[in-house]
């Protein structure tokens, strides 16, 4: 595993364990104040205050891994394309399974800080059955 992609795979393990723990002061220093996120819950997109405000308030996470991370890097710019299980309650629903992630991170100010998400619901159930908006 190359460097980079450590370093990567250990702020998206921080960033998703700030979800958990619900520690807005830490997700806050990891998400830039650009952050942009197009969410699985129906394609919503959230800015940094709503993700903050949605993912630690009413939306939890019990659990969390990747299962697979590939990293292209570009210099102080780096895409990443994961695969992604959780167990998660949203909207009073199971929010549970498989996702695929695109996060984009930016170095600056001598830290890695993403700056957008993308993530797609493999596992989602039907729309009628559905949490997503």
């Amino acid at each position: 595993m190359t460097d980079l992609k450590q370093i990567l795979l250990a702020r998206e393990n921080e960033w998703m364990g700030t979800w958990q723990r619900r520690d807005r002061t830490a997700a806050e220093a990891i998400l830039a104040d650009e952050f942009i996120l197009v969410s699985s819950l129906g394609g919503a997109i959230f800015t940094k205050a709503q993700w903050l405000d949605e993912a630690l308030g009413s939306i939890s996470c019990q659990s969390f891994q990747f299962d697979d991370i590939r990293v292209l890097d570009y210099g102080d710019a780096a895409v990443v394309v994961s695969h992604y299980r959780q167990t998660a309650e949203a909207r009073g629903k199971p929010w549970n399974g498989r996702f695929v992630l695109t996060d984009v991170w930016i170095h600056r100010d001598a830290r890695w800080q993403v700056v957008s998400r993308h993530a797609t619901w493999l596992d989602a159930p039907p729309r009628s059955e559905s949490i997503r908006g």
